[in-house]
């Protein structure tokens, strides 16, 4: 789990509904687990979900984060 994208890069990507879909799991995961509850209008979503997905034990919130990686990269 590198780097993710800049929030301007989400932002331009969150109109597609797979993208929103992922983040509202990966927020309930972490909720979850850590009982920490994300607003997907935080300025520093991508970066928390990014530190969150490096301490689970969740093995499906660390596929997700790297599914959510792949879909905002831009080729």
């Amino acid at each position: 789990m590198n780097n993710l994208p800049s929030n301007e890069t989400f932002t331009a990507t969150l109109v597609q509904p797979r993208t929103v879909a992922m983040l509202i799991m990966c927020r309930k995961y972490i909720f979850s687990e850590f009982h920490i509850k994300l607003n997907l209008h935080q300025p520093d979503i991508l970066e928390r979900i990014q530190e969150y997905a490096k301490d689970t034990k969740n093995p499906n919130l660390k596929r997700l984060v790297y599914e959510l990686e792949k879909a905002l990269v831009l080729h």
